[in-house]
């Protein structure tokens, strides 16, 4: 299937399905390091991991809306993000938020409607305050919103942890947040998939 938005052309690589067309937009952020920009950039990444959509690339979608003059520095609520993705003529558009509260860090994904201009779903999720492992987090959450299942030990390391971690290598537990003795989560994981 190929698109053409405004002259640019795009094809996705299953020629045979028809997919809908999504557009990622910056994604707020409070309390953690990234930037909306890199947070959305973050966001587009695990989304075409799936291979469900047919993603509009973050510099045509910066060409788009500047043809549009359309400004998305603070696009977060619905009525503007469906500004944007008319003017980008996608199906859908994949939104959210992130914002580090005390001891979690809480990722809100919605998936907009761009025609019927409605939240077909949104998701939720509160994870251990652990910044590294952003970009499972966003795993999680990106197939939490599809439907699609996580691997279950990223979610019981990093979402389950009401419930401690019982392993050779946890040292000590301070309120919700586990501690490892190996210093980062990737070591610990590593070790304890052989």
């Amino acid at each position: 299937m190929i698109n053409n938005l405004a002259g640019i052309t795009i094809s996705n690589s299953y020629p045979h399905q028809t997919l809908a067309s999504i557009a990622v937009s910056n994604v707020d952020t409070r309390g953690i390091e990234l930037s909306p920009t890199d947070m959305g950039n973050l966001l587009r990444l695990q989304l075409d991991k799936t291979g469900l959509f047919n993603i509009v690339d973050r510099y045509d979608m910066t060409d788009l809306l500047n043809i549009a003059e359309l400004d998305i520095t603070n696009c977060y609520g619905k009525s503007c993000l469906v500004r944007m993705g008319k003017a980008l003529n996608v199906d859908k558009i994949l939104t959210g938020s992130v914002e580090r509260m005390g001891d979690k860090i809480v990722i809100t994904l919605r998936l907009i409607n761009v025609e019927t201009e409605t939240i077909e779903r949104t998701d939720i999720t509160e994870y251990q305050n652990i910044v590294d492992e952003l970009h499972i987090m966003t795993e999680i959450s990106v197939n939490n919103i599809l439907g699609l299942e996580s691997d279950p030990h990223h979610v019981e390391l990093l979402v389950n942890f009401e419930e401690p971690i019982s392993s050779v290598y946890t040292s000590q537990r301070f309120g919700a947040a586990a501690f490892y003795t190996l210093g980062s989560f990737h070591e610990w994981f590593q070790v304890r998939e052989r």
